[in-house]
């Protein structure tokens, strides 16, 4: 596979992805599991950067991803050789090395540690979101880790997983938790952006 080096940043997005949802995640994750009028009086509305320094911030969709990139621009300049840089399945690579393209492994999130699929990657980036590690369940139900900010529940009838490519990590991931956030309209999103993606149910 090859990446173009086309930008596909989300274009007319809802505000969806709150950073200051932090609040939120952290209740989740003591399983103290907040009604909806507790979530609701968590996430507030969007603040502004000014007032950062007293609210959490969560950097989880995109976080992992820009050191990823960072890892990258670091080692580009001072290796002139093929390289892949891979965070947990976050990855970038610069071009494929001399026996044919990198392949990665997509994780089906019904195993443990078996591939589903297995994409050639030349040159580019490549994110995946999904409940296959980090997830609640709940009275046999389980939830997704990412969180809509505007519920504090995760967003029914979500992918398993999400898969995309793009010139660089952040660009990924970004558009892979939006994916997810978008629920059933996932695929019709990413066809939006004009990402390549892969979804699995």
């Amino acid at each position: 596979m090859k990446n173009s080096g086309q930008s596909h940043v989300p274009r007319q997005t809802p505000l969806i992805l709150d950073l200051t949802s932090a609040r939120v995640q952290v209740r989740a994750k003591s399983g103290s599991n907040p009604t909806h009028a507790t979530r609701t009086g968590l996430l507030g509305t969007f603040i502004a950067w000014t007032c950062c320094l007293i609210a959490p911030a969560h950097f989880g969709g995109i976080g992992k991803e820009y050191a990823v990139d960072r890892a990258y621009d670091l080692l580009a300049a001072q290796y002139a050789g093929p390289f892949l840089v891979n965070f947990g399945g976050d990855l970038r690579a610069n071009r494929p090395p001399p026996n044919g393209p990198w392949q990665v492994g997509i994780e089906r999130p019904d195993t443990d540690q078996t591939a589903g699929m297995v994409l050639d990657l030349e040159r580019g980036a490549l994110a995946t979101s999904g409940d296959s590690r980090r997830f609640l369940l709940q009275d046999t139900v389980l939830h997704g880790h990412i969180l809509d900010p505007r519920t504090g529940w995760p967003v029914p009838e979500s992918p398993r997983s999400v898969t995309v490519a793009a010139s660089s990590c952040t660009e990924a991931g970004l558009l892979s938790t939006l994916a997810l956030l978008h629920g059933a309209q996932a695929r019709a999103f990413l066809e939006v952006q004009g990402a390549r993606y892969w979804l699995v149910h």
